[in-house]
């Protein structure tokens, strides 16, 4: 009486690690199921007058993705580059021929791609913004689909106001009469580069 268990592609399975049976062999354990383990299973019992066989079907549950930012909100120096960060729950990205679109989108609405601004991480759940500058902030949203449905977050992304610092080129200039001199100054602080921050730069004798 021969009985046998064969697996997806066909080979007759034999116990290891990850395939062990029952005594009578009718009883096949899969453990610590993965991708490479989905597919039919047959079983076949044949004596010295005939034989016939069983399949059955194994598959992973699919589960629409859920997801969550490292951090809501992040706040960026000028010209810093920042990574904004999400976590996904969901089988869906260990499930082959499961269709999982994972896309990042800027303030405009529009889907970013890649470039010498913006990058991602292999698995897209890490968005990487350079040189942040005032075109930059605003909000970025994350959404991850596949067949059964879809979850989206979005974090914002501001720059830092700092007061302005201002510093003289010189301190004191020695003019001849009747010439004409400059008298310098430099600032230093975001403010004069956010939008919306009012900055008030006067002169007083």
């Amino acid at each position: 009486d021969n009985r046998t268990w064969s697996g997806p592609s066909g080979a007759v399975i034999t116990a290891d690690s990850k395939f062990s049976f029952s005594s009578d062999r009718y009883n096949l354990t899969v453990s610590g199921v993965d991708n490479n383990d989905t597919g039919n299973y047959t079983f076949t019992a044949a004596n010295s007058v005939g034989q016939d066989s069983v399949t059955i079907s194994l598959t992973i549950q699919v589960t629409a993705p859920t997801v969550t930012a490292v951090q809501s909100s992040v706040v960026a120096l000028k010209e810093s580059t920042v990574i904004l960060q999400v976590t996904v729950s969901g089988a869906s990205p260990d499930v082959p021929n499961i269709s999982d679109n994972r896309t990042w989108s800027g303030p405009s609405g529009a889907v970013i791609t890649a470039d010498s601004k913006f990058s991602f991480s292999s698995d897209r759940y890490n968005l990487t913004v350079s040189g942040v500058d005032n075109n930059d902030t605003g909000n970025y949203t994350f959404t991850a689909a596949n067949s059964v449905g879809q979850d989206s977050v979005t974090i914002s992304l501001t720059i830092q106001v700092t007061a302005p610092t201002v510093t003289a080129v010189q301190s004191s200039v020695v003019a001849l009469k009747e010439s004409t001199v400059i008298l310098q100054v430099t600032v230093s602080g975001a403010s004069p580069d956010v939008p919306n921050i009012s900055d008030n730069r006067t002169w007083s004798g």
